[in-house]
């Protein structure tokens, strides 16, 4: 089970890690944006602390419609205490997002009125 919170702007976060390929470790919290249907959407200055694995250019559709190629990184990312591979691209933004590829076997548990978020593995 991992646990996050709901913000003042009502958007729910969790807390994250990546392990990079040199040994550095980063933590960080994510935005859990159910409208990305990647893995982890990075800030550059946040990726920039670690090493990650280009993987090649991938075209990405923007939630204005704009499309655009982008470079995709692979990482190594602690989520629910389990180590694992995720797709990584990143952002000019100021905030991390999980993306739904990381969620497909979770039951996401958003309770806006005690600013709690939960997800919880499926069976």
């Amino acid at each position: 089970m991992l646990r996050g919170y709901v913000d003042a702007g009502s958007q729910p976060w969790v807390s994250l890690t990546l392990m990079g390929s040199h040994g550095q470790i980063v933590e960080f919290e994510a935005i859990i944006d159910t409208g990305f249907d990647g893995g982890l959407c990075l800030p550059r200055s946040l990726a920039e602390q670690i090493a990650l694995q280009e993987m090649g250019m991938q075209r990405v559709e923007l939630a204005d419609g704009s499309q655009h190629i982008e470079p995709l990184f692979l990482g190594e990312v602690v989520f629910d205490g389990v180590r694992q591979w995720a797709d990584i691209s990143l952002t000019q933004g100021a905030d991390a997002l999980l993306g739904t590829a990381l969620l497909k076997n979770y039951q996401l548990e958003i309770r806006f009125r005690s600013r709690t978020v939960v997800l919880l593995k499926e069976q």
